[in-house]
């Protein structure tokens, strides 16, 4: 080889060099050609976690109209990440064999993720099985991980109490009542096995594993249990009544309402509208109460305290109440205690509780409207901390809670009239239609 050939030899590499390197430098930092724009941009990628396990995920350009990539989240994790995407517009397919798909177009943005890291896939179809037969309501004992079931046996009524196996029942039964349940009603509480039922004339608190009844109450309203301690207010009295040693006591006056907070702690509204806990005042701003109003305190977590009057709800912030929604229904906690749902007869919102940090981001006191729905809506439970389960007539749904692009809804199941509970530690749907209680097949892990 001549020395004119090895010059241009090493000028060749020398160029390719110059032009390679630089190239491969812009690809390792996420620079691509956007041949459509004709411009160098930088990509981004995609991360999605979602249950169950090894699904499908299609990844379509909505520039090209075309797939671009096909992956499957991991055996152990549920993840998937999916890297060097041009900036634009995906229309996103999750899948799996026997469950109802996902679908959602998302944008990526240059030097971003996009994460979708909440997705819960439901079965198809899922599988119901029938626990009793008439049966004229349930009770969840929500406190307890138990189910009540009432029933009419001849000229006495029964509760049947199951827990999570659904195998034999406790039974409760009491002579010369007739049953009706549109007023009877079972509670429950975190910090006992007892419980009471609430009947037209009187309420009645009962042990359920030997059906003895421990105390009739007369005259009073709104009794709570925290251990062997019963409370209940007396006319305008708040008092406290051991039914092992029998000591009664009267702990304050002049209370409006009262309510007993999970860790054991009781707070009560007194008529002058101050709000106390255990004897102590803890705000300094009175709530201005109205004389026909009906008032009721709730805990939406361990944090929050809110006052209900009738319809609206007011939260406790520094020294005073604010109001922040209306709604006929209870609000409804998520199992992390980070989210209410408040619902009307047509719409669904979600209050959250605490800032939310990962996509889409969230702020403390975000009243974020989901839906509105022409039919009227039943009850609303939570699925998932990311997912809402409730019924509009006949037609059971579930619908994530996530509102970019589209809200992703499927109907889970059909039963006429349906009284639903969502019970979480089981991962169960209990389900009351036609006098008959059924009990669904596992639905999330």
């Amino acid at each position: 080889m001549n020395s004119q050939k090895r010059k241009i030899l090493f000028l060749s590499f020398f160029l390719a060099f110059l032009i390679v390197t630089p190239v491969a430098l812009l690809y390792s930092q996420g620079y691509r050609f956007d041949w459509q724009n004709f411009e160098l941009v930088q990509t981004g990628a995609l991360y999605f976690r979602v249950t169950p396990r090894e699904v499908d995920i299609l990844i379509i350009s909505e520039k090209k109209n075309k797939i671009i990539a096909q992956v499957q989240t991991s055996f152990f994790f549920g993840t998937a990440y999916i890297p060097n995407l041009l900036p634009g517009n995906y229309h996103l397919v999750v899948s799996k064999e026997g469950y109802h798909p996902w679908q959602k177009s998302l944008g990526v943005e240059e030097k971003r993720i996009t994460e979708i890291k909440n997705i819960t896939l439901l079965p198809l179809n899922p599988n119901f099985s029938l626990i009793e037969e008439g049966v004229l309501n349930f009770f969840p004992l929500s406190g307890q991980n138990r189910v009540a079931l009432l029933k009419e046996k001849g000229e006495e009524w029964q509760v049947l109490i199951y827990d999570q196996r659904f195998r034999e029942p406790l039974i409760i039964t009491e002579k010369g009542i007739a049953p009706d349940s549109s007023f009877v009603e079972i509670l429950s509480f975190p910090n006992t096995d007892n419980i009471i039922i609430n009947i037209e004339t009187s309420y009645l608190v009962v042990n359920p594993e030997n059906n003895a009844p421990l105390l009739t109450l007369q005259g009073v309203t709104n009794p709570v249990i925290n251990n062997n301690t019963v409370f209940y207010k007396k006319n305008r009295d708040l008092v406290s009544f051991n039914y092992q040693t029998e000591a009664s006591l009267t702990l304050a006056e002049n209370v409006r309402t009262f309510a007993l907070r999970q860790d054991g702690a009781l707070f009560w509204l007194s008529q002058a509208g101050f709000l106390f806990k255990n004897g102590q005042i803890i705000q300094k701003i009175p709530f201005p109460l109205k004389e026909k109003k009906e008032y009721e305190i709730l805990f939406p977590n361990r944090q929050a305290i809110a006052i209900r009057e009738n319809n609206a709800f007011f939260f406790l912030e520094d020294d005073g109440f604010s109001k922040v929604f209306n709604s006929p229904h209870h609000p409804v906690t998520s199992p992390n205690l980070k989210k209410l749902v408040n619902f009307n007869e047509h719409e669904i919102r979600i209050l959250f509780l605490e800032d939310k940090d990962d996509q889409p981001r969230r702020k403390k006191g975000d009243n974020l409207f989901l839906t509105r729905f022409s039919e009227k809506i039943g009850e609303v439970h939570w699925l998932t901390s990311h997912y809402l389960i409730f019924n509009i007539g006949n037609n059971i749904k579930v619908m994530e809670i996530d509102n970019r692009d589209n809200i992703n809804i499927i109907d889970l199941a059909y039963f006429e009239n349906p009284k639903i509970y969502f019970h979480y530690p089981t991962g169960r749907l209990y389900l009351f239609s036609n006098e008959k209680f059924f009990v669904s097949e596992k639905l999330i892990p």
